[in-house]
């Protein structure tokens, strides 16, 4: 289970064989289901738990950035493991999940709306606080601040092509670093960098 998770996730951030990799994630998913339904009662389930919610915020976050056809199951994933990871309270699970599901904000295909994305932000940057992060209220590309999306950044990303999130979105990366969409992505098509402007990973 966990190598199908490991090899899947490899392929993915390698960038070879995406459909592979998908699969190999989707099975990593169902052999981790399928083990917490064979657990003894009394046994400990809590292992188990959060590997079923690593492995579906792995594929959710490989499938939001594959085909807008896996959107919808990229969201179904991540909603899925934040459940897991708000009960099992386990901190990384929850901003690994929260993250992802702040980038899927503002696709064309999913439920999750700019000012929900927003509510999920705030969720993290909470998480952020706890550990005693400070984090970041402003663009640092831009310079403006991070502020909820106009009311017109849902039609935005509605009326074009589904391919990606509205510009007006906030955008974080693993780093949780965060950066208005437009200027992450003119900036990396710019530099032709994909690191951080920030740490640079």
């Amino acid at each position: 289970m966990r190598a199908r998770g490991h090899l899947g996730d490899c392929l993915y951030n390698l960038g070879e064989e995406r459909q592979r990799s998908l699969e190999l994630l989707r099975q990593a998913v169902a052999l981790w289901r399928q083990e917490l339904r064979t657990v003894a009662p009394g046994q400990n389930t809590l292992s188990a738990q959060r590997m079923l919610a690593n492995a579906l915020t792995t594929l959710g976050a490989a499938g939001y950035n594959h085909l807008s056809e896996e959107v919808a199951e990229a969201e179904a994933c991540l909603r899925e493991a934040l459940a897991l990871g708000e009960n099992l309270g386990h901190v990384k699970v929850k901003m690994k999940t929260l993250r992802c599901l702040i980038n899927l904000g503002g696709y064309a295909h999913t439920a999750v709306e700019p000012a929900e994305a927003e509510a999920f932000r705030s969720r993290l940057n909470e998480l952020l606080v706890q550990m005693g992060r400070e984090p970041e209220t402003s663009c640092s590309i831009c310079l403006d601040p991070l502020a909820p999306p106009a009311d017109g950044a849902a039609e935005d990303a509605a009326g074009g092509n589904g391919s990606g999130p509205s510009d007006s979105c906030v955008y974080m990366l693993s780093c949780d670093h965060q950066f208005h969409n437009r200027c992450l992505l003119t900036w990396q098509r710019t530099t032709g960098n994909a690191a951080c402007p920030l740490c640079k990973k």
